[in-house]
């Protein structure tokens, strides 16, 4: 009988938690005991443009308050926590 794979989510909805290190260093302590690896991120966001991630952007009162915005040289915005455009 095959092996079924298995599925490790890390999810969460507060950014600068540390889930990106958390996912990248165990994806590399399975690796490292032979396991086989394929590490996935999901945007669902969803967004034309990162700089609508926020909906309480501007209000001042928001926990996302200090939520950045990284613009390329070539225009395109990504959100600074995770690199996506």
């Amino acid at each position: 009988m095959k092996n079924k794979p298995n599925i490790v989510a890390i999810i969460g909805a507060y950014p600068d938690v540390g889930k990106g290190i958390f996912a990248g260093s165990l994806c590399y302590l399975l690796q490292e005991s032979g396991v086989s690896v394929f590490p996935l991120k999901f945007d669902g966001y969803i967004n034309y443009s990162s700089g609508t991630m926020n909906p309480y952007h501007g209000e001042g009162s928001s926990k996302y308050n200090e939520e950045e915005v990284f613009v390329l040289y070539d225009g395109y915005e990504g959100d600074a926590d995770s690199g996506q455009t």
